[in-house]
Order: structure tokens, then C-alpha cells, then sequence
């Protein structure tokens, strides 16, 4: 009784032999950075209780298990994991069901194959049986094989004739029989065509991927396992088409994304998350070194002295400021604040190809309501601008990125969009109106006339700005230029515009002014602007 009892209880304390389970885990999701990218893949499963080794194959080549997160549901601990590339566990392992199932429908294809061509080879052989039959008939009425009285010849030659076309009928039926047969043979070998492609699909990914090896503990029943892998190599930007309607005054704006990934593999029916988070930025700030300060007597120092204030001197030089994340807010999705971070989700399931460069996903259209106006800048210039000033009225922020304009239907032009905030405006340009003729003129120098006129304490300049419309229809004009200002107070600066200014030190810029009037078609709009500029005898002007 003592040694059975010894028995079971060795037998009871053994270690249980793990298993060893080959399946592919199912790419799920996929969280797009401004650079780079989280994919996810996830795995279910239906474990019985005990130890088992799990291998999860079809990872990108690029993977490192240093950007590696695996995550276990409840009822599942994990022991130990790790990447293999190109040298999978034992022999023995069997291959995972989609590969069985690939292996079973080559097989069968290639079945159905090779009856279609027993079948096209019967139809042929009938057919060339017949056209056999054909020539023995004939072989029959040539030569000494033909009786002699002239009845027999006849019946024979009857007889001949009737079997003769009885034998083309069924060879000319055979032919057929065959074309059809042949067409038949086509779609099953692209169907053999297809099996084989898929097959190569799921082995080739298995030889040039790599795989997950885990081990994991379980209580039993149907686990989920989620596999997190870090991709450099991706990002996006929103885009922006803003097409505007002159007459009457209207804007749409067409939102989108442009998606870039260079991850080794194709992201196939993910849902797709917009994050303004920035993983691969610093994620804490520099240091602050120790300042040493040291005095020395007012003599010549040695050179080494020279050498460790060099050396001292670079070991203060200030680190890079840690880049910042945008805080702002992406058109057309639904958004989720995550702390400082802002999450987007696209509102369906999209795929995203490998080396994909600039992929355009559209999102949806706004309206906006612009204040349409003609803006003319003669410093620069020569004729006017089509502008809109626009107002976001939404609750969220237009994130910086790149831009298209549209004017009456026509492409006039390109560009970067910065951060426009909710409740901010921007003015935007819509291309030149060359019939808004601008001109800018200095008049001549001479003594006695309006121009440039310079001591060696004083300087004047007269300009002269005119601005024409013929485009055909009335314009609300905005002129804009500029006269210089000092922040000196022996540095005297005047100036005189006529007619007087309409806004003076635009947006805060010193100097900038501007003219606001609405100019009818064939009218034009004249200023005159002069300074003078004084210093103090012995100063030279900058």
C-alpha cells in the first residue's frame, strides 16, 4: 500500500509536458502619431487549464522586443516571451487551421483539375476514334478493296457514305465538347490559382515575419491575448481643400488626413486612431549641470588653462528643449481627451498598404462664412489678391497642415494651414486678380520735386500708391504699406497719409497701416504717403 501511495504521489508531483500551440494573432487597430504608430493585433483563444507555449507568427520583420507590449486577459499569466526570426520550434509542431484549410483547397482544386483534363482527354479520344473510322470507310472504296459489279460497288459505296458522316458528326461533336471542356478547365485553374496564392500568402508571412513565442499559464475557458508593437516609420497630417464661391460670398472646407507607413506590412480593415501624442520625443526635460566660476590673476594664462574653459564651457551649453505635443483639435472625428493628449477615431474601418506614401483619407465638409475682399500690397506687388477672412465657429481647432485653394471652382493655389483655434479668424488668399492693377512710384529725386530728399541730418520720401480696378465688378478694397518707426527718442520719425489711414500699427506691427474703401469697376484709389526721418548731427542713419 506504501508504495502505490509513493507511486501516485510522484506521479501527482511530475511537471505536466507544455503544449505547444501555432496561431496567428488578428491585426485589429492601429494608432497613427504625427511620427510613428502603435498596431495592434489581437489573439482569442480557448485554452484548457494548465502550461502552454503559444506561437504567434506573422510579425513584421522590424519589430523589436524593446517596443514589444503583450497584454493578458483574466485567467492567463504570462511567464516568459520572445522573437524568433527564421527558426521556428520543432518539426513536430503542427501548422495552424488557416494553413491546413489553404493546404485542403489546393488539394481539392488540383483534384478538380486533373479530372477536367481525364474528361477533356475522353472527349478528345472520341473524336479522333471518329476521325479514324473516317479514313478506314474511305480506305474501303479506293483501290482493289472495291467489288467488281457495279451494284456492290454502289451499296458500298452507300454504306461508306452514311457511316462516313454518322463518324464526322461525332468527331465535329467531340471538338465541342472539348472547346467547352477547355473553357471549363480555365476557371478551375484559376481557382487552383488563386488556393496556391493563398497559401503562399499565409507561408510567406510566416518565413519572412517573425514570431511571438509565449509562455502562459491558464485556468482554462476562452482567453484574449493583445499584441502591441511600436512602428517609427508612420504618421499623419490633416489636409485641407477650401474652395470659395466669390458671388455670392460662400466657402466649403473639405477635411481630410494623409497617412503615411513604411511598417513592413499591410494594415488590412483596422480601425484607424489619430493621436497628438509624440512617443518618440523626449519625454522628460534636460538636465541642469553645475556652473563653476573661477578667477585668475590679470596675467597671461597657461594653455591648458584655455583648454578646461573650453572644456567647461561646452559641458554648460544649454540641451534642446523638449519638443511639446499640439494640444489641438482634429476636424471631423470623434474626440477623446486622454490628459493632455487628444485621440481621434475615424469613422470606419480603412487599409493601408505597405510603403504607402501620403495616403488621403476624406473626413467630412464645413461651411464657413467669409468676408470676401481684394487686398493690395504695392511694396510687393503688382496686383491685387483675392482674400477671405474666416471665423472657426466650431468647438474644434483646425490642426496645422497642408492646404489647397479652390476660387469659383478653379485651383489657384497651395500652402500650409497653421493651428486655427476655435474663435480665432485667418485670412487666406485665393490667388492674384490681375485686372486690380497696383502701382508704387517714388517720383524723381531732382531738386525742387516730391521724392527722396536726404541731409546729413534729415531724410524724406514721398510715395505714391494707385490702385485700378477693371475687373468687371465692385471690390471691397484693403491697401496696406508701411512707413518707418523708432524706439529711439533722438531718432524723430513723422508721416502724413492722404487720404489718412483707415487702421494704424496693424496686428500690433509698428508702422504697418492700412486703407479700407470699396472700389467700384473702372475707379481707382490713390495715396499719397510721406515721412521725414531726423537724428542729431554726428549720428549715421540705419
Amino acid at each position: 500500500m506504501t508504495r502505490h501511495f509513493m507511486a501516485l504521489l510522484l506521479l501527482t508531483a511530475a511537471p505536466v509536458q507544455a503544449e505547444t500551440i501555432m496561431a496567428p494573432a488578428n491585426l485589429t487597430h492601429v494608432t497613427l502619431y504625427p511620427q510613428g504608430a502603435s498596431v495592434e493585433r489581437v489573439l482569442t483563444i480557448d485554452l484548457p487549464p494548465g502550461q502552454h507555449d503559444l506561437l504567434i507568427p506573422g510579425l513584421p520583420l522590424g519589430v523589436d522586443s524593446q517596443a514589444l507590449d503583450v497584454r493578458l486577459s483574466k485567467g492567463l499569466v504570462l511567464g516568459s516571451s520572445s522573437l524568433m526570426d527564421g527558426r521556428l520550434p520543432p518539426d513536430t509542431l503542427e501548422p495552424s487551421a488557416q494553413i491546413k484549410a489553404a493546404e485542403e483547397a489546393v488539394k481539392a482544386a488540383e483534384a478538380d483539375l486533373r479530372k477536367a483534363d481525364a474528361a477533356i482527354a475522353t472527349i478528345r479520344a472520341r473524336g479522333d476514334a471518329a476521325r479514324e473510322q473516317v479514313a478506314a470507310l474511305r480506305s474501303m472504296v479506293s483501290g482493289d478493296a472495291m467489288p467488281a459489279s457495279p451494284e456492290a460497288a454502289a451499296a458500298m459505296a452507300a454504306m461508306v457514305g452514311r457511316e462516313s458522316l454518322i463518324a464526322l458528326e461525332a468527331a465535329q461533336k467531340a471538338e465541342a465538347e472539348a472547346v467547352e471542356a477547355e473553357v471549363a478547365r480555365m476557371v478551375l485553374q484559376e481557382a487552383l490559382d488563386q488556393a496556391i496564392a493563398g497559401l503562399e500568402a499565409l507561408t510567406l508571412e510566416q518565413e519572412d515575419g517573425k514570431t511571438l513565442a509565449l509562455s502562459v499559464e491558464s485556468t482554462g475557458g476562452p482567453a484574449t491575448i493583445e499584441i502591441v508593437t511600436l512602428v517609427a516609420e508612420a504618421g499623419w497630417q490633416p489636409a485641407y481643400d477650401f474652395r470659395l464661391t466669390t458671388e455670392p460670398a460662400a466657402m466649403t472646407v473639405e477635411r481630410a488626413m494623409l497617412v503615411s507607413q513604411y511598417s513592413g506590412e499591410d494594415w488590412r480593415d483596422v480601425t484607424l486612431t489619430l493621436s497628438t501624442a509624440t512617443p518618440y520625443s523626449e519625454s522628460a526635460p534636460g538636465s541642469v549641470w553645475p556652473w563653476l566660476l573661477s578667477i585668475y590673476k590679470d596675467e597671461p594664462q597657461p594653455e591648458v588653462f584655455a583648454a578646461d574653459r573650453a572644456l567647461g564651457g561646452a559641458l554648460m551649453m544649454e540641451e534642446p528643449a523638449p519638443v511639446v505635443a499640439s494640444e489641438a483639435a482634429s476636424p471631423g472625428m470623434a474626440m477623446d481627451w486622454k490628459g493632455a493628449t487628444v485621440e481621434y477615431t475615424y469613422p470606419r474601418k480603412v487599409t493601408v498598404r505597405d510603403q504607402s506614401d501620403q495616403l488621403r483619407l476624406n473626413l467630412d465638409q464645413i461651411s464657413m462664412d467669409p468676408q470676401v475682399f481684394a487686398l493690395a500690397v504695392p511694396m510687393n506687388n503688382d496686383r491685387g489678391f483675392v482674400m477671405a477672412k474666416v471665423t472657426n465657429t466650431g468647438k474644434e481647432s483646425l490642426l496645422p497642415g497642408t492646404a489647397r485653394y479652390y476660387r469659383d471652382g478653379a485651383l489657384v493655389g497651395g500652402g500650409y494651414l497653421d493651428l486655427l483655434a476655435a474663435g480665432d479668424d485667418v485670412e487666406l488668399g485665393f490667388g492674384p486678380l490681375n485686372s486690380l492693377i497696383v502701382t508704387r512710384e517714388i517720383p524723381a529725386r531732382n531738386e525742387g520735386e516730391r521724392g527722396v530728399f536726404t541731409t546729413a541730418t534729415e531724410r524724406s520720401e514721398t510715395a505714391v500708391i494707385r490702385v485700378e480696378n477693371q475687373t468687371g465688378r465692385t471690390w471691397p478694397l484693403v491697401v496696406r504699406d508701411r512707413v518707418p518707426y523708432s524706439e529711439q527718442e533722438d531718432l524723430e520719425i513723422s508721416y502724413q497719409a492722404t487720404p489718412v489711414e483707415t487702421q494704424k500699427d496693424m496686428d500690433g506691427q509698428r508702422g504697418v497701416l492700412e486703407w479700407s474703401t470699396d472700389l467700384e469697376n473702372g475707379a481707382s484709389f490713390e495715396i499719397q504717403l510721406d515721412h521725414t526721418v531726423r537724428w542729431p548731427e554726428g549720428m549715421i542713419l540705419q
